[in-house]
C-alpha cells in the first residue's frame, strides 16, 4: 500500500514539474515574441506641395496647363523594429471628367522643368515618365469612383531604435542627374516627384479641381514579426 502511495506522489511531483516546464516555455516564448515583434511606427509624413515659385499650397485649384508642380513628403520611422515601407500615390479629379483623357504625368523630382517638358513633348517616345495606373480609382464609400492616376512604390528599409543594421536605400530620382532630393539617412526617406498637367489639356477641364493623396504603410523587418503592412499615415492636399 505504502508503495502505491510513493508512486501516486512521484508521479504528481512529476506531473507538477512538467506543467511547470511547460508554463515556464510557454511564458518565456511569449516574452520573448514582445521582445521580437517591437513597434511600427513613423511620424506624420508632412505632405507638401510646391509651385513652380517654391510656395507651399495646401490645394490645386489654380492650376493651368503646362504646371509643373513637386510633391513632397518624409517617412521616419519612430518606431523600435525596422521597417519595411511603401507608398501609394493617387492624384485625382474631384469632379467628373473623361477617364480616357491623359492629363496628369509623374515626373522624378531632380530633373529640371525645361527637362520635363522636351521629354513630354516626344509622345509615344518620352523617356522619363514615371509608369502609372490611369483611369478610375474606387474609394467606395461617400467618395466613390474617381479619376486620376495611382503609383504604388517600396520605399527605404528603415532602422528602428532598437532594431538597426538593416537599412537599404531606395533612389527615387534620374542617376543621369546629379543634383538629387533622395537622402542618406538610415532612418528617414526624403520622397518627392514633379507633377506635370500636360500642355495640351482640353478645355473640358476648366475650373476642375484636384486632390493629392499620400497612404503610407511599414511592416516589420524580422522574420519573428507578423508580415503584415500596416497604414502608418495617410495625408491628402485639396479635397
Amino acid at each position: 500500500m505504502e508503495n502505491k502511495k510513493k508512486k501516486s506522489k512521484l508521479l504528481i511531483a512529476s506531473l507538477i514539474i512538467i506543467a511547470g516546464i511547460v508554463i515556464a516555455v510557454t511564458v518565456g516564448g511569449i516574452i520573448q515574441a514582445i521582445v521580437k515583434a517591437g513597434t511600427v511606427k513613423v511620424d506624420k509624413i508632412n505632405l507638401k506641395l510646391t509651385d513652380a515659385n517654391g510656395n507651399e499650397s495646401k490645394e490645386l485649384r489654380d492650376w493651368e496647363p503646362g504646371d509643373i508642380d513637386m510633391i513632397s513628403w518624409k517617412v521616419k520611422n519612430i518606431g523600435t523594429a525596422a521597417v519595411y515601407t511603401r507608398n501609394k500615390l493617387q492624384i485625382y479629379w474631384n469632379e467628373p471628367v473623361d477617364d480616357e483623357l491623359k492629363v496628369i504625368y509623374l515626373y522624378p523630382a531632380n530633373m529640371s522643368r525645361q527637362e520635363i517638358l522636351n521629354d513630354f513633348k516626344k509622345g509615344e517616345e518620352a523617356e522619363y515618365a514615371i509608369p502609372v495606373e490611369i483611369g478610375t480609382i474606387d474609394f467606395g464609400g461617400s467618395v466613390g469612383e474617381k479619376v486620376g492616376i495611382q503609383y504604388e512604390f517600396l520605399g527605404d528599409v528603415l532602422d528602428g531604435t532598437k532594431m538597426t543594421g538593416k537599412s537599404q536605400e531606395v533612389d527615387y530620382n534620374l542617376q543621369a542627374n546629379v543634383k538629387t532630393t533622395d537622402d542618406n539617412s538610415s532612418t528617414e526617406d526624403d520622397i518627392a516627384f514633379y507633377i506635370l498637367f500636360s500642355p495640351k489639356t482640353s478645355f473640358v477641364f476648366e475650373n476642375k479641381t484636384v486632390t493629392i493623396n499620400v497612404i503610407t504603410e511599414a511592416m516589420q523587418c524580422t522574420a519573428e514579426g507578423k508580415a503584415e503592412w500596416q497604414i502608418v499615415d495617410s495625408q491628402s492636399i485639396g479635397d
